[in-house]
């Protein structure tokens, strides 16, 4: 938050070049991080990195975004820098820590980071305009905010829905927890794994967001008498 009018100001004077030189502070430092064994140096990625992303936003809402065909264009190449990134590079696979991994992608922060925020925010303002179409109907807008109004508690509870789901496949002397990961029968447990932790999840969310006093500090509150505006 301290860094947005920094930011800001830094997409008003320079717009993508200060993206590019953001990425390029970044590259930099992962290659002396690698190279060279200093290791502290990699923290500072913290600032490259993430505000190389957040970047892309100030491009999103000055229209940089809006060719379609351009997206899918980013997306892909974004796809195959991560691709030769894991393969030619030493970056691991996963873009989050785990144990197995030496190096983790977030810990500091690398720059393989910006290419999946780009490959990622290619994808997702691609199908924008579809999107906002399939939102006009009522049906799915009145979904929309019935999801966002329990949406804190969804995510303060979701890590503890998965940690209860564990705990009880490891009573039940393991179940699906000794599985190779990109193993057939790996991938065949995902929807069983996806659906115990959806309804963990969902008992979770229904006992506590209906019964914390703090609820009401998260929903806006309609004044007596008032109505809540149309849906622009």
């Amino acid at each position: 938050m301290l860094l947005v009018p920094v930011l800001g100001a830094a997409w008003i004077g320079f717009g993508m070049k200060a993206f590019w030189a953001l990425t390029a502070a970044a590259v930099a430092v992962d290659v002396v991080y690698f190279t060279a064994g200093i290791r502290w140096l990699g923290f500072t990625n913290y600032l490259f990195v993430w505000s190389a992303i957040f970047l892309l936003g100030y491009a999103w809402l000055d229209g940089r975004f809006s060719d379609r065909r351009m997206l899918l264009i980013y997306a892909g190449l974004a796809f195959v820098t991560l691709l030769l990134l894991v393969h030619l590079a030493p970056y691991p696979v996963s873009m989050i820590g785990v144990p197995e991994d030496p190096i983790s992608n977030t810990t500091p922060p690398k720059a393989i980071l910006i290419a999946l925020a780009v490959m990622q925010c290619g994808l997702l303002l691609a199908v924008e305009a579809p999107a906002r179409r399939w939102l006009a109907s009522r049906t799915a807008w009145t979904a929309t905010v019935a999801i966002n109004a329990t949406i804190m508690t969804i995510f303060i509870w979701h890590l503890t829905a998965t940690t209860l789901v564990v705990f009880a496949a490891y009573l039940a002397n393991g179940i699906g927890l000794r599985l190779e990961p990109g193993s057939a029968a790996w991938w065949w447990a995902r929807l069983p794994w996806v659906m115990a932790n959806a309804i963990a999840l969902a008992l979770l969310v229904a006992a506590f967001d209906a019964s914390s006093d703090r609820t009401r500090l998260k929903r806006p509150q309609r004044p007596p008498g008032a109505t809540w505006p149309a849906r622009s």
